[in-house]
């Protein structure tokens, strides 16, 4: 057998990308003979089966070892990783610029700015920086990273067989039209700018409409009732904010919707792109940040020129011109072959043999 692999993630949680990541990474490296551990601080309960004690990094760790961060926050995780002795792998998963956090809360701000601190600190200490996008992997390179490479996020694809939940299609399963955004409700997500795109669409283009705001809102308070005070003000109808959503939920809400609009402005990957092109959803996304590299060339995308009632039409055509349906559709579906399990392996293998 070989050395060992060890991952090293501040929170293991289920039904979680970087869970997901970790998971599959530690499967994969016991496929190929390493013996393999996952070390957090903390982890759901029905997740410490895949756990390891923190206290017993150190006797995992060794010179032929081979120990890999996932950084998304600061951690005491960092110094460990510093201090290994084994090849040191670094993979980010972004942090969100703190000007975000603003005006919602002091104590987000500074925990993104240590984390950018953080992460700044470890350039020159690990052996190899992957990201899990090229638009974080240009980030890691202007911090001073190097060697740096790109292994995208493994979605776990089992979790979304799920029956569909059968309230919710009793519910909404009509003939209005269905504009779907999945993310957590955050201020660099623009939730504002998908309401007033759906305020023009329900206006303008097609009454029989209603809007899908999936995800949870709590650490956001005061974003999330600027948001609710505008879509009262506005006197807009069938706009659901769902809160957090069971697994059940969020595949009924794919399979709902007919079009998934995302307006967010910062983005270091976006795994609900991928949850809408493996339901066969029209992705219409502003052209920002990670987006374009996520979606590959597939989806539309806009400019941010566009005004709400432009983009509320092109939405509209991506949910009655069958044949442009069609054709992105088949686009999504293409780009995300590039994610398989298959594929990623392939990346994470020859990273591997880039530590010799």
């Amino acid at each position: 057998m070989r050395s060992a692999f060890n991952q090293l993630l501040p929170a293991f949680h289920l039904r979680d990308a970087i869970g997901d990541e970790a998971r599959f990474l530690s499967q994969l490296a016991k496929s190929l003979g390493y013996r393999s551990h996952i070390f957090c601080l903390e982890a759901d309960a029905g997740a410490m089966s895949d756990v390891t004690p923190l206290a017993d990094f150190a006797a995992c760790d060794g010179p032929d070892a081979i120990n890999l961060l996932h950084y998304a926050l600061p951690s005491p995780l960092s110094d460990m990783l510093r201090g290994s002795r084994g090849h040191k792998i670094l993979l980010y998963h972004n942090i969100t610029p703190p000007h975000w956090f603003a005006s919602e809360s002091r104590e987000l701000v500074h925990i993104a700015r240590a984390g950018r601190a953080q992460l700044v600190s470890l350039a020159g200490a690990v052996d190899l920086a992957l990201a899990d996008s090229e638009y974080n992997r240009m980030e890691l390179e202007q911090m001073g990273f190097a060697p740096s490479g790109v292994l995208p996020i493994a979605v776990d694809w089992r979790r979304y067989e799920a029956s569909s939940n059968p309230v919710l299609l009793k519910m909404f399963a009509d003939d209005f039209t269905n504009i779907l955004f999945v993310g957590r409700v955050t201020p660099n997500k623009r939730h504002e700018h998908v309401i007033r795109v759906y305020g023009c669409y329900k206006r303008f283009v097609r009454e029989r409409s209603r809007l899908f705001l999936v995800g949870k809102w709590s650490g956001f308070p005061k974003y999330y009732t600027r948001l609710r005070q505008m879509v009262d003000r506005a006197k807009l109808g069938d706009v659901y904010f769902t809160g957090a959503v069971t697994q059940q939920e969020l595949v009924t809400f794919y399979r709902l919707a007919d079009v998934f609009l995302s307006m967010s402005e910062h983005e270091g990957f976006c795994v609900p792109l991928l949850e809408a092109m493996h339901f066969g959803v029209p992705v219409l996304a502003r052209a920002a940040a990670a987006v374009p590299g996520t979606l590959a060339g597939s989806g539309v995308l806009i400019s941010p020129v566009a005004t709400p009632l432009e983009i509320a039409w092109v939405a509209h055509e991506l949910v009655m011109n069958q044949p442009l349906r069609s054709k992105i559709i088949d686009g999504q579906r293409e780009a995300l072959a590039g994610y398989s399990s298959a594929s990623i392996a392939s990346r994470f293998q020859d990273a591997l043999t880039g530590l010799g």
